[in-house]
C-alpha cells in the first residue's frame, strides 16, 4: 500500500467509516479513492504543450513548484494556469462538460488553488435535479462569507422554495501543500463555486446571479452546456489518455492489469463517462480479488 493510500485510509477511519476488511479486500476503485480530490484532474499533454508554448517561463515556474512540493505535475500546472485565467476574467466563469468528465474534480483543485492565493471559496453541489437553491445554501453562505445582514437573504430570496436533499457544502481551505508564495495577493475575493448549475430553473439562476452582482461575489459554475452569458474557463471531456492516466494512478503497485482494448470497451459502454468507467472497474476488481482467493 502506497503512502498516499495509507493517508486516505487513516482519513476515512477517523470519520468512523467501516474499514474492518480494508486490508483483505482493498479495492482501489472504492468511492473513497475516486471521489473529487482523491484522484488527479488529468490535463491532456496537448493542452499542457499549448500552455508551455504560450507562456514558457511561467510554465517552467509552475513545473518547478509542482516538483518541489511533490504535487501531481499535470494537475498542479494546469490548475495554476486556469487560476490565473479565472482571476483575469474577473472571478466569474463556467466550466462546461458532459456527465463524468471531471468537472467536480477540477472544481476541487481550483478551490484549493484560489484559497492558497488568499481568496475565500464557498463550494456547493446540487443533486437530484434540484430546481431551486435551498434556504440552507443562503444561510450557510451568509455565515461563511458574511455577505448579508442576518435577515437580508430571507427577504431577497423569499420566493425561493426550500428544498434540501443531500447537498454538499464545503468551505475550501488550501490542501495543495504550497504556501501563498505561489502567487502573492494583496486582494481577497469571495467566490461561490456551484456544481451542477444546469439543474436550476431559469428564475433560480437569475436570482443567484443577481445576488452575486449585488454583493460583488465571484462565481465559478459547472454545467453540462453553456448556461449563462459568462466566459467558459475550461471545457472538460474524456479521452483514452485521461482514463488510462487515472487508472494507472489508482492501481499504482497493484497486480491488476487492463489492456487498452478493455479500457476502450468500457469507455464505449459508458458513453465516455469516466465516473461510470471507474464504477464498472470496481466490480471488475472485486471479481479479480475473488479469483485470487
Amino acid at each position: 500500500m502506497t503512502e498516499k493510500k495509507k493517508q486516505q485510509k487513516l482519513k476515512f477511519s477517523s470519520l468512523n467509516i467501516e474499514t474492518s476488511n480494508w486490508n483483505l479486500r482493498q479495492n482501489p476503485f472504492s468511492v473513497c479513492f475516486v471521489q473529487p480530490g482523491s484522484i488527479p484532474f488529468v490535463f491532456e499533454r496537448s493542452y499542457l504543450n499549448l500552455l508551455k508554448k504560450k507562456s514558457p517561463l511561467l510554465f517552467q515556474q509552475y513545473l518547478f513548484q509542482a516538483l518541489s512540493i511533490g504535487n501531481e505535475v499535470r494537475t498542479f500546472v494546469g490548475t495554476q494556469f486556469l487560476t490565473d485565467s479565472f482571476e483575469r476574467l474577473g472571478y466569474r466563469a463556467q466550466i462546461v462538460g458532459d456527465h463524468g468528465t471531471g468537472k467536480s474534480t477540477l472544481l476541487h483543485y481550483l478551490a484549493d488553488s484560489l484559497s492558497a492565493r488568499g481568496h475565500q471559496v464557498f463550494s456547493f453541489s446540487l443533486h437530484d435535479s434540484q430546481r431551486n437553491l435551498p434556504q440552507e445554501f443562503w444561510s450557510r453562505l451568509n455565515k461563511v462569507l458574511g455577505t448579508l445582514p442576518s435577515d437580508e437573504s430571507n427577504h431577497f430570496f423569499k420566493s425561493e422554495t426550500v428544498q434540501i436533499s443531500n447537498e454538499q457544502i464545503r468551505y475550501s481551505s488550501s490542501n495543495m501543500n504550497h504556501s501563498d508564495k505561489t502567487s502573492p495577493k494583496t486582494f481577497s475575493q469571495k467566490i461561490v463555486f456551484l456544481d451542477g448549475f444546469e439543474q436550476l430553473s431559469y428564475f433560480s439562476r437569475y436570482l443567484f446571479r443577481s445576488f452575486c452582482r449585488k454583493h460583488r461575489l465571484g462565481f465559478l459554475l459547472s454545467t453540462h452546456s453553456s448556461a449563462v452569458a459568462v466566459p467558459v474557463l475550461f471545457r472538460t471531456h474524456s479521452s483514452f489518455e485521461t482514463v488510462r492516466k487515472i487508472i494507472d494512478f489508482l492501481l499504482d503497485d497493484s497486480d491488476f492489469f487492463l489492456f487498452e482494448s478493455e479500457i476502450r470497451a468500457l469507455m464505449k459502454q459508458s458513453g465516455n463517462n469516466i465516473r461510470q468507467v471507474l464504477f464498472d472497474l470496481y466490480d471488475e476488481y472485486e471479481n479479480h480479488l475473488d479469483a485470487l482467493q
